[in-house]
């Protein structure tokens, strides 16, 4: 799969030890509203080319810091992420507002390490880490990844969508994310007996999604399909039986 790569960002995250142990290509937004049922950004600090951010779960006094990222963005801004880069310079997740631009996000892990709780995130965290707590503190590089040159955002897609009594369902996956996170959902769009067209650009995600869904004998219908159209299932294969 050819993908046109923008490097976005390193970012630097400060979390609890006992939230989350590993950065996975999920999202932090999508991460903290699954744990916590909300999700916001507080800017800190933030100039020309960097930011300090309290990724936050609750509301008004009641905000606690999850992780507290610190972004540097690579300079230039790549001309395809000036709308988006100003989207977030004006406080908005830096996922979030890539993905509703439709761009696919990816993570990679360049450092690992941990340094214990000072007085300052304490207070961010709202007392629900100690003094001296061990904080994981991770730098990974954030990417955003657009398929095709010009090719329509979900957001547009879905607004189309919309317009022409379509129901529209966004589960955007690639190499580092399949299956995504509610698989569950995908078996109810692919499988409930109504006409649906799965899109990705040559096809393998979505067809290796639809047989992702399945199981016994029915999987083993699909792959056999599958195979006759010439399409590889190397996704499938990783999740195993």
């Amino acid at each position: 799969m050819y993908l046109h790569r923008r490097a976005l960002a390193l970012i630097l995250l400060a979390f609890v030890c006992t939230a989350r142990a590993e950065v996975t290509p999920t999202l932090n937004s999508d991460a903290i509203e699954a744990a916590f049922g909300s999700y916001g950004v507080e800017v800190i600090d933030q100039g020309l080319g960097t930011r300090v951010a309290n990724l936050f779960s609750g509301r008004d006094s009641e905000k606690v810091c999850r992780p507290l990222a610190g972004t540097e963005f690579v300079q230039p801004i790549n001309p395809a992420l000036l709308g988006s880069h100003q989207e977030i310079l004006d406080g908005n997740s830096i996922g979030a507002t890539l993905r509703s631009a439709g761009f696919t996000i990816n993570k990679k892990l360049l450092i690992k390490t941990e340094i214990p709780a000072t007085a300052a995130f304490i207070a961010l965290a709202r007392g629900t880490v100690g003094e001296g707590q061990n904080l994981f503190t991770k730098v990974y590089a954030l990417y955003a990844d657009d398929e095709e040159p010009h090719q329509p955002s979900m957001d547009s897609i879905e607004e189309a969508c919309a317009d022409a009594g379509v129901a529209f369902v966004r589960y955007p996956v690639n190499a580092f994310t399949f299956p995504g996170n509610d698989l569950a959902a995908m078996d109810d769009a692919m499988n409930s007996g109504k006409k649906t067209l799965a899109y990705c650009r040559s096809g393998a995600r979505s067809t290796n999604l639809w047989v992702a869904t399945l199981a016994g004998e029915d999987r083993k219908t699909a792959a056999v399909r599958a195979s006759q159209l010439g399409i590889p299932l190397s996704f499938v294969m990783q999740l195993g039986s």
